[in-house]
């Protein structure tokens, strides 16, 4: 009885962590041969462990870095899920023309033109490729605090995103601020849609309860209830992954740009000299992003349709497949 509950309670304890883990989702999950770190190479205070399956311990503190760089989708946010995440940036494009972002050692601050994040860090490329589409073209960043944060990898995974990022879409605007500017330009956009609108909303709240109340009681649920252990595999065959990526960039980003980025902006180069056509690279493809014929020697990589884990090539024992 006393083991019971302690099997309980550690349960318990387990499913109050900040973080949300889909092993099968995982690289190492679906294959042995995944050399994928990034999770570990980005968390400030090595709390993810991939040795035994991944893994996170209780020196988290959820600042998301993780959730923002994993190809797989493997971790998630248990407070903004990424399908809720992308959906809020949406939101707030689709009404604004300039965006704010700040961490949240802000909390408590409007968010009716701005969005709080863990750290400055979780913001992704898709992301900010997402507000582009629905017409941002400004970008302002509240930078003051990451000078005396102990989250270092995360205002350096910042920077370097931001570079990127000006290189990318030297069109936009791209702003980093003090506590004092930054808010007087949130104050100075506030009152520019006061005066076009009393009516104008974020995102409406019937909406947003319709679109993300079944989502929340899973939430609910899962905090509670104790998960079966998950599995790629089905029939014996790995099963491929529904990306809220790869959706969020072909249903809301490649129909509003006409030079759309994909997730894998590296091209695939296949050496066919090496290469015997086994199939072990389509296998464990989480998204199908390889078609290969072994009968017709015929090798197809839909750039797309690919995330950028690079299992293919970490599997692939005859090294016939390299990224550029």
């Amino acid at each position: 009885m006393l083991s019971q509950l302690i099997k309980l309670g550690t349960e318990w304890a387990e499913r109050q962590k900040p973080i949300v883990i889909h092993s099968d989702r995982c690289t190492h999950t679906r294959h042995k041969a995944s050399t994928c770190n990034a999770c570990q190479t980005v968390c400030p205070f090595d709390a993810i462990n991939l040795k035994d399956g991944l893994s996170i311990d209780w020196s988290c503190t959820g600042c998301g870095l993780c959730t923002s760089i994993c190809p797989t989708e493997a971790i998630e946010m248990k407070v903004e899920s990424n399908k809720e995440y992308y959906t809020t940036i949406k939101a707030y494009s689709e009404t604004n023309e300039i965006l704010f972002f700040h961490c949240k050692q802000m909390d408590g601050m409007q968010q009716e033109t701005g969005k709080m994040l863990s750290c400055l860090g979780q913001l992704d490329d898709l992301g900010v490729q997402l507000a582009i589409a629905n017409g941002i073209t400004e970008f302002n960043f509240l930078t003051e605090p990451c000078s005396s944060c102990q989250l270092k990898q995360g205002f350096q995974l910042f920077k370097q995103k931001l570079v990127k990022w000006r290189e990318r879409w030297p069109m936009i605007k791209w702003h980093e601020m003090d506590k004092k500017t930054y808010l007087s330009q949130i104050i100075q956009e506030q009152g520019k849609k006061e005066e076009q609108s009393d009516d104008l909303n974020l995102m409406d709240r019937r909406e947003f309860f319709k679109i993300f109340g079944k989502e929340t009681k899973q939430i609910i649920v899962r905090s509670v209830v104790k998960q079966k252990e998950q599995s790629p595999w089905k029939d014996g065959q790995l099963v491929s992954q529904k990306s809220i990526r790869l959706q969020v960039y072909e249903h809301w980003i490649k129909p509003k740009q006409k030079e759309s980025i994909p997730m894998m902006d590296k091209s695939l180069k296949l050496n066919e000299e090496q290469c015997t056509y086994c199939g072990i690279c389509e296998k464990v493809c989480p998204t199908e992003a390889i078609k290969l014929t072994e009968s017709e020697k015929n090798f197809t990589w839909i750039q797309e349709q690919c995330i950028d884990c690079h299992l293919c090539e970490d599997v692939c024992y005859r090294k016939a497949i390299t990224f550029l």
